[in-house]
């Protein structure tokens, strides 16, 4: 399941208008996963972008940015650690 879109991923990255739609569709797909791993467990209601929360769609974005700028780091980092962590079910933390 994706939680952002591409289109959402090229306003975070920042993309210019020629970006290739291949390379933010992969983004809003590895990004989105990242962050379902990391919550363990998610509402059967979040079935696309539409449905998925505000808050854990900025964390996705964010953790995008990371992906793209290709850093060396784990992409769940502090800042988005913080946005997901109400969120995640400690059960499976």
């Amino acid at each position: 399941m994706r939680i952002i879109t591409p289109e959402r991923v090229a306003i975070a990255i920042r993309a210019d208008s020629d970006e290739d739609l291949a390379y933010l569709e992969r983004l809003a797909e590895e990004a989105s996963q990242i962050v379902l791993d990391y919550l363990k467990q998610w509402p059967e209601t979040w079935t696309g972008p539409d449905d998925v929360p505000l808050h854990i769609q900025s964390a996705t974005a964010l953790v995008a940015i990371s992906l793209d700028e290709k850093r060396d780091e784990n992409p769940i980092n502090e800042g988005v650690r913080s946005i997901l962590m109400r969120s995640r079910d400690p059960a499976f933390a």
